[in-house]
């Protein structure tokens, strides 16, 4: 997973809910494309807003289906963004919460088990 910091003007639009995380994908991508010049793809991968649906960070999943087992992944999905939103609200020091921070999520390795482990890059 990389961090790079999101567009001037997006925290703002997110806590606004100029755009929202409950459009569909279709819509969200629309916005991301003509308002940040995001390109479609990554556009049409956002998860979720973080710490909560309004919160001022993003989090993308940005595998390659070539490299990742998509339907596995989803079956871990929500674990993966309650996780993100938890980070997010808590901080990486001192109980701070993040903001301003576009989140990537670049490899995953997920089991084949019941006691699914997952290892997020």
């Amino acid at each position: 997973m990389i961090s790079e910091p999101l567009e001037k003007g997006l925290a703002e639009d997110i806590e606004n809910e100029i755009v929202q995380i409950g459009w569909n994908r279709r819509r969200i991508g629309e916005f991301f494309q003509t308002k940040y010049d995001w390109d479609l793809l990554a556009a049409r991968s956002i998860w979720a807003f973080g710490p909560d649906i309004a919160g001022p960070n993003v989090l993308l999943d940005d595998t390659l289906p070539s490299e990742v087992d998509k339907q596995l992944l989803a079956t871990v999905r929500e674990s993966l963004v309650q996780g993100f939103q938890w980070a997010t609200r808590e901080g990486p020091l001192c109980e701070e919460p993040i903001r301003n921070v576009k989140f990537k999520m670049l490899d995953a390795v997920i089991a084949r088990s019941l006691s699914t482990e997952v290892e997020v890059k």
